[in-house]
């Protein structure tokens, strides 16, 4: 049966509103499976798809996760947990990001199978009560798993690790480790509404203006476009003002933007590369200049670092074989003269100490 739908009083009603702008979405730059979708709503543990990266970080089926306990049946002083934690997220069950001592004394414990994981960056998590009952609560964070990763500088104080905890965000969070999972979670697709529909055009008008150069570090993506961005400063994506917008690296974007901007590991070597090869990068950095070069992933184990008073490496340092010359692999941050390093890949190289991404965490602990 054909319908014949006439639109015709929509768009004179719409036309009677005035000028509006008209908002698309970005096109889908990422396929999902079926256990992406599944990590929105939380998946029950299956101990032969879990490992942690580094032994630290929590990770499912290859992807970043937190965990969590679903069940908050519990009934404390004649009343449910789930009703507590509905009305205080401090009151309900801790959010879990981090292989810490308290998630290692559950599976001492038996009780591993309690746990649900996901990959939601939202903060709100669904639980639980005793009567079937359903809703979704804000969840805290794990204080033990902010110091274990020193996340944010959550070894320095215990009132530093509370304020952390307080004012975590879940999303920051995912991004600031994207570069150490090859996926990324399926609610930090960058389908976002707000960009007016000809967005594509003003952006690559804007970063032709500015010769592909992001404004922050200076590098040239002229070869490589895809990593140049524009930047809403206001932060309103429909606001297309000259003065408001910035042309960033992926990298740089993703410093300042503080939401879902993912990063893969193959572009921040890239990114570093070109730093390196237009001369970006200090020969003898500050420590300031590490925080601003490094990849994020590894900034809690650099903080520990220059706490324990070694010098500031350098960024991105290429290790070459002897006899031909070929750079073969790329360390995250170095020390040249004591042969040391950090990777997030598992490297190793004659005459070299090269810790993996999480073992300084654990050296230090």
């Amino acid at each position: 049966m054909k319908l014949n739908i006439d639109f015709g009083e929509l768009s004179f009603q719409a036309q009677r509103m005035g000028d509006f702008q008209r908002i698309a979405l970005p096109e889908k730059k990422f396929i999902f499976e079926p256990i992406d979708v599944d990590l929105e709503v939380g998946v029950k543990v299956d101990p032969s798809k879990y490992e942690t990266k580094g032994d630290v970080l929590l990770s499912y089926s290859g992807r970043h996760v937190v965990l969590y306990i679903k069940d908050h049946s519990f009934i404390k002083s004649g009343t449910s947990i789930f009703k507590m934690a509905l009305q205080d997220p401090q009151k309900g069950n801790k959010v879990h990001v981090a292989n810490c001592k308290t998630l290692q004394q559950m599976v001492q414990q038996n009780k591993f199978n309690r746990y649900v994981g996901t990959n939601r960056v939202n903060g709100s998590f669904i639980i639980e009560g005793p009567r079937n009952e359903a809703g979704e609560a804000g969840l805290m964070v794990c204080q033990n798993c902010l110091e274990l990763l020193n996340y944010k500088n959550s070894r320095t104080t215990a009132s530093a690790r509370l304020q952390n905890a307080r004012e975590f965000n879940f999303s920051e969070f995912f991004k600031t480790y994207s570069s150490v999972f090859p996926f990324k979670p399926k609610t930090m697709d960058n389908e976002q509404v707000g960009y007016t529909n000809d967005w594509q055009e003003v952006s690559r008008s804007v970063r032709q203006r500015a010769n592909y150069e992001c404004s922050d570090c200076g590098v040239s993506l002229g070869n490589h476009k895809k990593l140049c961005h524009v930047h809403h400063v206001n932060g309103v994506k429909s606001d297309n003002s000259l003065q408001n917008l910035q042309v960033l690296c992926l990298d740089c974007h993703r410093k300042v933007h503080g939401t879902n901007l993912y990063v893969s590991h193959d572009n921040m070597k890239l990114i570093t590369n070109l730093r390196k090869s237009q001369r970006l990068t200090p020969h003898n950095p500050s420590w300031n200049d590490v925080f601003d070069l490094a990849d994020p992933a590894i900034h809690g184990e650099l903080e520990l670092m220059k706490k324990k008073g070694f010098d500031a490496p350098e960024v991105g340092y290429d290790l070459v074989n002897p006899k031909t010359g070929a750079v073969f692999a790329q360390l995250e941050v170095a020390w040249p003269d004591k042969k040391q390093g950090i990777a997030i890949d598992s490297i190793q190289a004659e005459g070299w100490s090269i810790w993996k991404f999480g073992e300084i965490l654990k050296m230090l602990g």
